[in-house]
């Protein structure tokens, strides 16, 4: 009787999968609109101000900008390690 009643429930999780929905899905409705507002804006006209997309400089771009931004987001963590040892080992801390 008691695992009865366990698996029945009390009723206070009732109605939390439309909360939980709510929760996941509130930021989509912001970003639903901004790309139907970038959708509905025409295209640019070519000027010198733009950069065309496709061709292999564009291409180059993004991968190098894509390398140097994964770069300097490792490069702290990858240093550290031999600096501080180099520091522990002008104070005389050997590692063995």
């Amino acid at each position: 009787m008691q695992i009865a009643a366990q698996a029945q429930g009390d009723g206070a999780a009732e109605g939390s999968g439309g909360q939980m929905n709510a929760a996941v899905y509130n930021g989509a409705g912001g970003l639903f609109g901004f790309a139907g507002g970038l959708a509905r804006e025409g295209r640019v006209p070519v000027t010198v101000g733009t950069m065309p997309t496709h061709g292999p400089m564009f291409a180059l771009l993004l991968v190098g900008i894509i390398m140097i931004v994964t770069a300097l987001t490792f490069f702290p963590a990858l240093s550290l390690g031999p600096i501080a040892e180099h520091f522990l080992m002008q104070a005389g801390v050997v590692f063995r």
